[in-house]
């Protein structure tokens, strides 16, 4: 999927915000994947701080890239501010995550894995990632209810997939709190990508932005 958008007018902005999103997404899901194969605490430790390379700058990539695909940064000091601050925030994570136990500290082990318990740092993160994560969300409903016609159907698919990305996404990040659920994040992605491609295919989305 990732190679597909990487080549279908790989030159616009919205189409590189968009892959962004997708290499964080690789790099979550390979790094979870990881983390429930190896053996010690010492490896669990490193591929989740793998993991929070991508993490840390998913949600404002995403919200970088839905700003762009709905022409709202264009003239609005208010949404590049909200962008800038969420790279800032993003990078300052991204250290924290790899340079202090604040953010995580110990491992959680369960039925189906392990997992790095989150510090009173990544509560601070969590904020961070839902506020860019739902509002997203909500700029794609806002625009769905008012559209018309082929656009209508287009961002239908987009947010459907959205959707259910971002509702069943975010439970990901319940064994750093010691709560032991089925590692479900992997299914979540398939729908997501179904519902992208037939958005692309026969909506053209992220075909309008030359």
């Amino acid at each position: 999927f990732m190679l597909f958008v990487l080549t279908y007018r790989p030159k616009t902005m919205v189409n590189s915000l968009f892959l962004m999103f997708c290499l964080t997404i690789v790099i979550w899901l390979f790094g979870t994947y990881k983390m429930f194969v190896v053996s010690t605490d010492r490896e669990i430790v490193f591929w989740d701080h793998f993991v929070y390379i991508g993490v840390t700058l998913m949600p404002v990539f995403l919200y970088h890239f839905g700003v762009v695909y709905l022409r709202l940064l264009e003239g609005s000091k208010i949404q590049r501010r909200i962008v800038t601050v969420g790279y800032i925030l993003g990078l300052l994570f991204l250290v924290a995550s790899l340079s202090t136990t604040l953010f995580v500290n110990g491992v959680f082990h369960y039925k189906w894995g392990a997992h790095t318990i989150a510090g009173p740092l990544h509560n601070v993160f969590l904020v961070f990632f839902l506020f860019y994560f739902f509002g997203f969300l909500a700029q794609l409903i806002m625009f769905c209810r008012h559209s018309r016609g082929v656009a209508r159907s287009q961002l239908c698919y987009v947010l459907a997939g959205f959707c259910v990305f971002l509702v069943l996404g975010p439970f990901a990040f319940l064994p750093a709190y010691e709560v032991p659920i089925f590692p479900a994040v992997f299914v979540v992605v398939i729908p997501f990508v179904l519902l992208l491609f037939h958005a692309m295919f026969k909506y053209e989305f992220l075909s309008n932005f030359d």
